[in-house]
């Protein structure tokens, strides 16, 4: 079997167990299916994240309790508290972009984020997952599958040019045009079966757009962070696709930012 049909396989796998998972908690009032599939695939990521940062055995037991703490202490946070974490999460992704625009080897701001994937984006991600409604979870999964798509089959076929050679030369600036224009054309898909309005159209359109550009710095973050360590993949789960961190690091930085836009479109759409 082949790296692409591997990969494709694998894709197929995971899609057919998140859409079972979500129908059964959205329609058969089985909220364990989900709430349980996502627990382990934050379980994974946290300890791969804790393995990649951690260079000793005691470091990455430290970061690993540290991880599963800033996941019980989540949960306590008020309304009002959550808002500022969820504000603070979309910001350290917004100096993760300023980041990649710097020489690779800032070892103090560098480990500051990556602290901060593991100790903040990654419980944030995986409460907003646990609570947010299901059309609303099935909207951001598209757009980010569809980005990331986009860029893999265009900057695959088409890219030349590097979007951050130091990083990810993989990456490629007609992999990120591709990436914007699948997530552009499945928000337009998604508004035409919802019925949205022109004004709704547009509004879908940008963030779909901006959610697609932070799964792109999502990605790139954790590449620095592999770099950094010295490895392709966060871990060998998933045959294709490398760890659980690998596939969830785009979802990671477009998660935040979704539901901070969706105020404005919800009522659009007549989500509740």
């Amino acid at each position: 079997m082949t790296a692409s049909t591997r990969r494709v396989v694998t894709a197929l796998v995971l899609v057919s167990g998140v859409a079972a998972a979500l129908w059964a908690r959205e329609y058969a009032d089985f909220r364990w299916g989900w709430e349980g599939m996502l627990a382990v695939i934050v379980l994974l990521a946290l300890w791969e994240w804790a393995r990649l940062l951690g260079r000793t055995p005691v470091q990455i037991a430290g970061l690993l309790a540290a991880g599963l703490i800033a996941l019980g202490l989540i949960e306590r946070l008020s309304p009002e508290d959550f808002e500022v974490l969820l504000w603070i999460a979309t910001g350290i992704w917004g100096v993760f972009l300023l980041r990649l625009t710097l020489p690779v080897g800032l070892n103090l701001l560098d480990r500051v984020l990556f602290a901060s994937l593991g100790l903040v984006a990654l419980p944030v991600t995986a409460w907003l997952l646990m609570r947010m409604p299901g059309l609303e979870i099935v909207v951001l999964l598209v757009w980010v599958a569809a980005a990331d798509t986009g860029a893999y089959l265009i900057g695959g076929r088409y890219g030349k040019t590097p979007l951050a050679a130091e990083i990810s030369p993989n990456k490629t600036r007609a992999g990120l045009m591709g990436g914007l224009g699948a997530a552009a054309l499945s928000a337009v898909l998604l508004a035409w079966v919802l019925g949205l309005d022109f004004g709704g159209w547009f509004l879908f359109l940008a963030l779909a757009a901006l959610c697609a550009c932070f799964s792109v710095i999502g990605d790139l973050a954790e590449s620095l962070l592999k770099r950094r360590a010295g490895v392709k993949d966060s871990g060998a789960w998933l045959p294709g696709h490398g760890g659980a961190l690998d596939r969830i690091d785009s979802l990671l930085a477009a998660t935040p930012v979704f539901v901070l836009g969706m105020p404005a479109v919800r009522p659009l759409v007549g989500m509740s």
